[in-house]
C-alpha cells in the first residue's frame, strides 16, 4: 500500500486540543465522526502529498500572503530548529502521543505548502512506519484555501509533468481538485484541519 496521507476537519475547540494532546487518537474518532455525517469530509490525496508538496515549495509565482508565516507543526526529525525560529517555539503545540516525535514551529514558502509539510518515511515504531500528524489552526485553513483557489490546474498538471515526468501531472490534478474543494470548504466553515502521513 505505502504511504497515504488523510485529513479531517477540527470544528470545535475541543477537536483541536484532542488533536494536540493525542493525535493518534484524535484522528480515529474524527474519521468515525465524519464518515458519519459527510464522507467527503475524509480526504485524502493517495500519494500524491509529496508532489503537491514539491509543487507548492518550488512553483513560486505567486507571492505568500502571509503576515505571520509561521505555523504549529508535527517535524518527523528531532532536528533542532534554526536558531531564528527557537524564540517562537510553542511547547503547548506538542504532543506526548507516542507516534508524534517531537514539534517545531515550520516557515512556509506559499500558505498551500502548510497543509502538505512532513512525511512518515524513516519514522519507525516496533509495528512499522510511525505516522506523521499536523494539526493546523484555522486562520492557517484559510489561507491555504485561499492559495488553492489561486492555482491554475492546467499549470499544476504542466509544472507536475516537467517535475516528475508525463503522466505525474494528470495525477496531481485529479488529486488536488478534490482536496482543494474539501479545504474551501472547511475554511468557508471556519475549521482547523488535522492530518496523517501514515
Amino acid at each position: 500500500m505505502g504511504i497515504r496521507y488523510y485529513g479531517w476537519p477540527l470544528r470545535t475547540d475541543l477537536d483541536f486540543a484532542a488533536a494536540l494532546n493525542d493525535p493518534c487518537s484524535a484522528s480515529r474518532v474524527i474519521d468515525q465522526r465524519e464518515a458519519a455525517h459527510a464522507p467527503h469530509n475524509c480526504v485524502g490525496l493517495d500519494k500524491a502529498h509529496l508532489m503537491l508538496y514539491q509543487y507548492f515549495t518550488t512553483a513560486t509565482s505567486i507571492e505568500p500572503p502571509l503576515a505571520d508565516p509561521t505555523m504549529r507543526f508535527r517535524e518527523s526529525r528531532p532536528n533542532e530548529p534554526d536558531a531564528k525560529l527557537r524564540d517562537v517555539l510553542d511547547p503547548e503545540a506538542f504532543s506526548e502521543c507516542e507516534c508524534v516525535a517531537a514539534g517545531m514551529v515550520t516557515v512556509m514558502p506559499r500558505p498551500g505548502a502548510i497543509l502538505l509539510t512532513g512525511d512518515a518515511v524513516g519514522r519507525w515504531s516496533p509495528s512499522g512506519v510511525a505516522p506523521y500528524f499536523g494539526v493546523v489552526r484555522r486562520e492557517y485553513v484559510n489561507l491555504a484555501a485561499a492559495d488553492f483557489l489561486t492555482v491554475d490546474l492546467n499549470e499544476l498538471e504542466h509544472t507536475c509533468d516537467v517535475l516528475f515526468g508525463d503522466g505525474h501531472g494528470s495525477y496531481c490534478r485529479s488529486q488536488f481538485a478534490e482536496f482543494r474543494d474539501a479545504i474551501v470548504r472547511f475554511a468557508a466553515e471556519d475549521a482547523g484541519f488535522l492530518y496523517s502521513i501514515t
